[in-house]
C-alpha cells in the first residue's frame, strides 16, 4: 500500500530530528560525565573514541525515539478516545 500525502510522514520526520538532537545533547554531557569519573580512558584502551560515540549515540537516538513513538501512541489513543465520547452516533454505523 502506498501512502500519497507527503505531509503524513511529518511526525516521523519530526520524531527522529528530536530524537537526533536530544540524543546530541546528551551524548556530549555523558561522555564529559565519564571522563570526569575516569571511566572514559579504560573505555578507549578497548574502543575507538569514534565508535564510542557513535555507539553512545545510536543507543541514546534509540531510546528517544521509542520514548517520543510511545507519546505519540499515547496522544492519538487519547485523541481517539474523545472523539468518541462525543460523538453522535449512538448505533455504529458511522463506522462502517
Amino acid at each position: 500500500m502506498r501512502n500519497p500525502y507527503l505531509t503524513s510522514y511529518f511526525p516521523l520526520l519530526s520524531i527522529i530530528m528530536f530524537s537526533l538532537s536530544l540524543s546530541v545533547r546528551t551524548e556530549i554531557e555523558l561522555v564529559s560525565i565519564l571522563k570526569n569519573a575516569g571511566i572514559y580512558d579504560g573505555m578507549l584502551e578497548f574502543f575507538s573514541d569514534t565508535g564510542i560515540k557513535l555507539s553512545l549515540l545510536a543507543l541514546l537516538m534509540v531510546v528517544y525515539f521509542m520514548v517520543f513513538a510511545a507519546m505519540k501512541l499515547i496522544a492519538d489513543t487519547i485523541n481517539e478516545v474523545s472523539l468518541l465520547f462525543f460523538s453522535k452516533d449512538h448505533e455504529g454505523r458511522a463506522c462502517i
